[in-house]
């Protein structure tokens, strides 16, 4: 992994930075333009999970509250999230600076995974409430109206994923039993599963992370059918699934569609080792990005399509956060000693 070393001021506003609460390196890459868009992250000051912000460049980076799982809103005004208070996880939406955070959700059970609707009117969530460990609800964007999508008998596990078009949300359930991917539509009324269960002696077949295509005629998901995890995609009605990866000796996993659709970025582990690759969407052109003896993973395109942040790990050091071109070039590091996780691009609106 490439790693630039940051000048004189970076490093004055670093130190200034950390004492404020906030990690950040402010220095420029070869291939790196200025900074014209931010990064919403989780970082872990004091062991405690931290939505955090940094421009794409490395600059001004600063701390909104405590929480994880960040969301930004269609607009880029707002960002969703979870976070502990004195009980189970619950959901919260602030703006984007920090100001006006207001609690959505209140259950003694947990609350977790939001996802905003297209058009940013509603959030999907996964809830444990109702004595089910785990379906599909949605609420208003303010909190309101919340109800269930999902069936008792299908654990939403990973998702939820809202349709471009917001009328259906895709979810997949827990390995072994509710493992495939599942289908809703955004009243509850039309539940549908896209991949069949399949279980052999003691073992099972499981499909998960499916995500949809930027124009919401294609999933790619992650699939052990063949013995091996790797990447596959199909059609969104469930029909033509079929295999992209083919690498018998890694497990690839963690689909992230480019904004264009022309590109799957993804990650694969090999030899106890992490690391960012990219395709196209027809499996061709298949490209290593990173090259560090340690993990790379949590790819997430920039809204225009030509970076890519993702978080970076090499020896014992910390999770930190890293930025680079799409085709590999430019790698740069943006945060010092952050414990980062789960970067998102903030949209352009």
């Amino acid at each position: 992994m490439a790693e630039l070393t940051p000048s004189r001021d970076a490093k004055v506003a670093t130190v200034v930075a950390a004492f404020l609460g906030v990690t950040g390196v402010a220095a420029a890459g070869p291939g790196i333009r200025p900074a014209d868009g931010t990064i919403a992250y989780v970082s872990y000051p004091f062991g405690k999970p931290t939505i955090s912000l940094v421009n794409g460049d490395g600059t001004d980076p600063r701390r909104l509250l405590r929480g994880e799982r960040p969301a930004w809103s269609p607009d880029g005004k707002r960002i969703a999230f979870e976070s502990v208070g004195s009980g189970a996880p619950e959901i919260y939406v602030v703006n984007a600076d920090g100001s006006h955070k207001q609690r959505l959700t209140r259950n003694d059970d947990w609350d977790g995974q939001p996802a905003w609707s297209p058009n940013g009117r509603m959030i999907a969530f996964v809830s444990g409430r109702d004595d089910v460990d785990g379906n599909v609800y949605v609420m208003n964007a303010d909190g309101g109206e919340q109800r269930r999508l999902t069936s008792v008998d299908n654990r939403a596990e990973y998702g939820p994923s809202w349709s471009p078009d917001g009328r259906r949300i895709l979810f997949s359930g827990l390995p072994g039993k509710s493992g495939q991917i599942h289908v809703v539509s955004v009243d509850g009324k039309s539940e549908r599963q896209l991949t069949p269960a399949r279980c052999h002696q003691h073992s099972c077949r499981s499909d998960g992370d499916p995500v949809w295509s930027p124009d919401g005629e294609r999933i790619a998901f992650v699939s052990n059918r063949d013995g091996n995890l790797e990447i596959y995609v199909m059609n969104a009605d469930g029909s033509s699934q079929r295999r992209l990866t083919r690498n018998d000796r890694a497990v690839d996993y963690e689909p992230v569609w480019s904004p264009d659709g022309r590109k799957i970025a993804f990650v694969r582990l090999h030899d106890r080792n992490y690391e960012l690759h990219v395709m196209n969407a027809d499996a061709s052109d298949e490209r290593r990005l990173t090259w560090n003896p340690g993990f790379d993973g949590d790819p997430s395109w920039s809204p225009d399509g030509t970076r890519i942040a993702y978080v970076g790990k090499a020896g014992r050091t910390h999770d930190e956060l890293y930025v680079m071109n799409a085709d590999g070039s430019g790698q740069m590091r943006l945060t010092l000693h952050a414990g980062a996780s789960g970067p998102v691009w903030r949209p352009t609106g």
